[in-house]
């Protein structure tokens, strides 16, 4: 096929063509030093202002700069997927923002430096404008006016005056170097207000720290920033910066005021009168001056900064609670009208306000699998125009670029709902997102070729690369041999190529020949020496039956804890092949990696087949429907449910227990006692996949399924001991009994809510979610009421009636009970067992079910410091990953179902603020509180509702030392606290008699029961 000029019309457009002329231009000169390197640092969860910022930068089409991106926080696998075609970017990784700071200054390769954040914007050919003006040894300061604290050398040129750069400095490469020594470790208020700017990684003059004038420090953990106090800085900032600008310049400066504003606007709500005024003159000030550039402005804080401006407050503060309820606040409902994106949102605004930017709505595309089919090379792409739908198929023209080369390609669209899903959207589908294209052998030539889409349906019409591959897909296989060439994908610096190279590659001998799912379990074919086959993870190692000829069958079943047979808990998996005793490498073939990545769905589970560097993973998960997979159908189903309007099922009675992992707390308790007294309801337990078994008489209900959401609208009763969705909303009628999962004595509700500097219609949401959710409450003594009552605002019912989970600790039977599980978990009669349950803390959380584990407690010096009559039980909090640990003398039951079982099997524990203390007191045996962070915790993690001391029936400790020198001499510990033991359960266990789930059935469910 003959070459064409790929700068025609229609290939890519002019930003296009500027970004390959800077590519170009950067390969021919990539042996000189750059003039200016650009540091952008990078963190995650802010895929739109990243994204804006990486545009800008990849539009100077300067081959002196470098550009060096530092990600942290999930920002660097974000940035490598929206950084682009550019030869110019490299890539570092980073632990925090300091670090990334420091990496990248320390990296950079440019005789000068500067350093940019996300939401940062240059104008195209500004930075290229720029690069002549840079004298040598100058520390420059562009625009922005600080004190005289600045370094000796710093230079505030008016000649420079015209860049807009947000108050960034440009840096001596020498002077960078020094910078990145120091950063880390400088105290910021100490360093020069300049470099302190740098150092912080803020646009322009930073928010003011807290400082003591403006009342009590809040709590630490997860504290809603307020910008609010520093608005006025905020502002004589952007107007000093506007008056020191012309022209582009000027307005630049404007839309980058507007994207920091945003934060300021968010916090409207808590804005007194004045501030709220000043809110709205400075939005409309910096509107007027971006006027003709808005579009340009993400969607986000353009309507904010809209809405201000126009004084409509309500609004603003509506808009923005549904922008934190969104996930990103990113995704919005669209229209394509006359060739644009407009969101659809219920604001008073019009509808060219409304306009969602193309670097807000671009195309991305990401490369799937690759297959040699005969002589005809084929390539799935996966293609997706953020926040449009894509339902119908596009028009997609295809060509591979090669400096000035250019190769059109057969363009064949199709539909799989996998790319929805890919997509990650909430408002928009992505099905006919499908796109294979054909490359004839004949036409290879070495080189690495670029791929070049532009894409066109319902009159919308974008241009773009593919800029990533599925690690997952045959798409990252290795190099094929292709008519004499080697032939694969590379992924690097933000661009993809198809490299074709002389020579054919080396292929090692496949020992995996055939994978497939087979109802329930997997069907394997391994070469003929391999002489066992296990399929490990999650901890498992489930043992394959061989077949004749190297055939081998998996059960995907295993029974984890003696416990009896069940599915495979959901997960990563990989195959593990031997061979005498030793491990062979598990190399699929040709064939098998062609359909990578694939799907299967059985009865048991979801399966997906996945490639993970040169051999195959397996991923099971729930065995959801394909619409009822990913973000997108979530949202789907939340609409379908909220319509629902059948009346209420009276038999019909739901059941859940944390997320659906297990099955236990009081939920298990009251539902074992309903079951007993009324075997013909209809009881429904929740499970987040089919390795979780229900008890005798309930029927499953997964988890996000569709009969999950119709149950959580038609069951008359519902109970559960956590907060059920954000979207749930209790129909009139409904019966929910909250039971909660712990004894209360931390810091809860209104009590954790306004030290984090919530605002009043955050604190109404949070209500909405809780105790407005709920009509009836367990509590295990009329004492702990008054706690609920006033700090959730709550005043529905109360059933004081005990914790219906513990009278399995007190009836006879436990100690058959404790017996079992000793036996089961390997435990000597001679041995005694110390049960590790430490507690989350809020602090170290990573989202609002995760957090890191606590290690407080040195495990091998405790076994050590113990002996062989001695076994540790580590409990991880249900937030916790389990550890995987298991041995002779230390086990991991993070995961053990029944916490009960361990209570019983236990002869000692070592808590700290865990509500354990109060269930663990009921057995009568020995507890070592080990809280070195007694002091930090109280004061500004979390807290409790009354002293912590007075519920501790035992030492408290501070060192693993101190643990074993109390667990040592066992019957002095037995002895020193017996009577505080006897106290403890006198005072919060009264209402512990074995009878609660009784008590509670007939309370709850009165109406059943007649």
């Amino acid at each position: 096929m003959a070459a064409v000029d790929k700068h025609t019309p229609g290939a890519g457009g002019p930003r296009a063509t500027l970004r390959r002329l800077a590519a170009r231009s950067a390969r021919r000169l990539r042996t000189g030093r750059p003039t200016l390197s650009i540091v952008v640092l990078a963190a995650g969860g802010d895929p739109g202002r990243l994204h804006a910022t990486l545009t800008s930068v990849r539009d100077q089409p300067s081959p002196a700069i470098e550009i060096l991106v530092v990600g942290y926080d999930g920002g660097l696998e974000l940035a490598r997927s929206t950084a682009g075609d550019d030869t110019r970017v490299r890539f570092l990784a980073a632990d925090d923002v300091a670090g990334a700071r420091a990496a990248g200054l320390a990296k950079a390769k440019g005789e000068f430096v500067l350093v940019a954040t996300a939401g940062d914007r240059y104008p195209a050919n500004a930075i290229a404008d720029l690069l002549p003006a840079l004298l040598p040894g100058e520390t420059l300061l562009l625009a922005d006016t600080y004190d005289d604290a600045g370094p000796a050398d710093l230079v505030v040129r008016p000649d420079l005056a015209r860049f807009p750069y947000l108050g960034r400095l440009v840096l001596p490469r020498e002077r960078a170097v020094a910078l990145a020594a120091s950063v880390p470790d400088a105290d910021a208020d100490a360093m020069p207000v300049a470099l302190a700017a740098l150092a912080a990684g803020f646009s322009s003059t930073p928010y003011p720290a807290w400082s003591d004038d403006r009342g009590p420090k809040p709590r630490l953990f997860t504290v809603r920033h307020d910008p609010l106090p520093g608005l006025a800085a905020r502002v004589g900032a952007d107007l000093a910066s506007l008056l020191a600008t012309e022209g582009a310049a000027r307005q630049q400066r404007a839309l980058g005021a507007l994207a920091v504003l945003r934060p300021f606007l968010e916090s409207a709500e808590g804005a007194d009168d004045a501030t709220w005024s000043q809110l709205v003159e400075h939005a409309r000030v910096l509107l007027a001056e971006a006027a003709d550039q808005l579009e340009s402005l993400d969607l986000v804080p353009r309507v904010l900064a809209l809405l201000a401006a126009a004084d409509k407050r309500a609004e603003l503060v509506a808009y923005a609670a549904t922008v934190t309820e969104r996930r990103s606040g990113e995704d919005v409902p669209t229209v394509v009208e006359d060739g644009q994106v407009r969101a659809r949102l219920d604001v008073p605004l019009p509808p060219d306000a409304l306009v969602v930017g193309e670097h807000e709505s671009s195309l991305v595309a990401q490369a799937r699998r690759l297959v040699l089919d005969d002589d005809v090379l084929r390539l799935e792409v996966f293609v997706g125009v953020r926040h449009t739908h894509q339902v119908d198929p596009p028009t997609v023209a295809a060509r591979l670029v090669n400096g000035d080369a250019s190769l059109g390609l057969h363009v064949r669209t199709g539909s799989d709902v996998a790319v929805t899903r890919w997509m990650d959207e909430t408002e928009h589908d992505h099905d006919a997102g499908v796109v294979e294209l054909s490359i004839g052998v004949q036409d290879l030539r070495p080189g690495a070729w670029e791929i070049e889409l532009d894409w066109a349906a319902g009159g919308l019409r974008r241009s773009g690369l593919v800029t990533g591959v599925a690690a997952t897909g045959s798409a990252s296989r290795r190099p094929l041999a292709v008519a004499g060439h080697a032939v694969h994908l590379v992924a690097a610096h933000g661009r993809v190529a198809l490299r074709v190279s002389d020579g054919v590659p080396e292929e090692r001998p496949a020992t995996l020949s055939r994978i497939e799912l087979v109802g329930t379990e997997l069907r394997i074919t391994a070469a003929p020496d391999v002489d066992t086959v296990h399929l490990t993870g999650k901890g498992l190692a489930v043992e394959a039956r061989s077949g004749a000829a190297g055939f081998w069958t998996v059960p995907l079943e295993a029974d984890v804890w003696g416990q009896g047979v069940l599915p495979l808990p959901s997960g990563s998996y990989r195959l593990k092949f031997e061979r005498a005793g030793k491990r062979v490498p598990v190399v699929p073939a040709s064939t098998v990696v062609d359909r990578l990545p694939t799907e299967h769905r059985s009865d048991r589970h979801r399966l997906q087949m996945l490639l993970s560097g040169e051999t195959v993973a397996i991923r099971l998960d729930a065995p959801l429907a394909d619409d009822e997979v990913g973000i997108r159908s979530r949202w789907k189903q939340r609409a379908a449910y909220a319509q629902i309007t059948e009346p209420l099922d009276d038999r019909l009675v739901y059941f859940q227990s944390f997320a659906g992992h297990g099955v236990g707390d009081h939920p298990l308790a009251i539902g074992a006692e309903l079951a007993r007294r009324r075997s013909d309801l209809d009881l429904r337990w929740v499970v987040a996949d089919s390795s979780v078994p229900v008890p005798p008489g309930f029927s499953p209900l997964l988890v996000r399924s569709r009969d999950w959401y119709d149950v959580l609208a038609r069951a008359k009763h519902l109970v559960v001991n956590v907060e059920l969705e954000r979207w749930f909303r209790r129909r009139e009628g409904q019966q929910i009994l909250q039971t909660f999962h712990g004894y209360p004595s931390k810091a809860m509700g209104l009590g954790l809510w306004r030290p984090r500097n919530l605002l009043p219609s955050q604190i109404e949401a949070q209500l909405d979610q809780s105790s407005r959710t709920w009509n009836n409450l367990l509590t295990p003594d009329v004492e702990m009421d008054q706690y609920y009552r006033r700090d959730y605002d709550y005043d529905g019912t109360i059933l004081p009636l005990g914790y219906p989970r513990n009278d399995e600790l007190v009836l006879p039977g436990r100690d058959d009970v404790r017996a079992a599980v000793r036996e089961r978990l390997g435990i000597q009669p001679h041995q005694r067992a110390l049960l590790y349950a430490p507690t989350w803390r809020d602090d170290q959380s990573t989202n609002y079910r995760a957090a890191q584990s606590v290690t407080h407690l040195d495990v091998e010096e405790a076994s050590r410091g113990l002996g062989d009559d001695w076994v540790l039980l580590l409990r991880g909090h249900r937030f916790h990953a389990p550890s995987g640990t298991r041995g002779s003398r230390v086990i991991d039951v993070t995961e053990y179902p029944h916490i009960n079982d361990l209570i019983l099997a236990a002869d000692a524990a070592v808590l700290d603020y865990s509500s354990l203390r109060f269930d663990f007191a009921l057995v009568n045996r020995p507890m070592v509180f080990l809280v070195p962070d007694l002091d930090t915790y109280t004061d500004s993690t979390r807290g409790f509702l009354w002293d912590y001391r007075e519920t501790t029936p035992g030492p408290l400790v501070a060192s693993t030392a101190e643990v074993v020198a109390q667990l040592r001499d066992f019957d002095g510990l037995v002895s020193r606290h017996h009577a505080d033991l006897v106290a403890f359960n006198a005072r919060y266990n009264r209402l512990q008699d074995g009878h609660a789930a009784e008590r509670v059935v007939d309370a709850f469910f009165s109406a059943l029961l007649d």
